[in-house]
């Protein structure tokens, strides 16, 4: 768990090349870095749902299943119960007219 750093170094004063070599320890014993490196590597526990995530994960596993191509297939998770829309009308219906002109011609 050390590094060893060597190789050659030109001296910008002669012609000749120097071989230098530095050894880096690291004051960790061997049980603390496996330690961290366990500690790092650990896999977090999985995190409980809420229900809105509960609904959506019982949906994809209920609905979710193969074509004759082998294409996955699943049921869109769409909200039924919207409460509140926004202030988008307008823009919507001049996006959407914009696009009915593009199109006609």
């Amino acid at each position: 768990f050390g590094w060893v750093v060597s190789g050659k170094v030109l001296s910008p004063t002669s012609e000749e090349t120097v071989s230098s070599e530095i050894e880096v320890g690291c004051s960790l014993g061997l049980e603390e870095s496996l330690s961290r490196f366990w500690d790092i590597e650990e896999v977090p526990p999985p995190r409980s749902l809420n229900p809105e995530e509960q609904t959506c994960e019982s949906l994809f596993s209920d609905t979710t299943r193969r074509d004759a191509l082998g294409r996955f297939e699943v049921q869109l998770p769409i909200k039924h119960t919207i409460t509140q829309l926004g202030d988008s009308r307008d823009i919507a219906l001049k996006r959407f007219f914009s696009l009915e002109r593009k199109l006609t011609r």
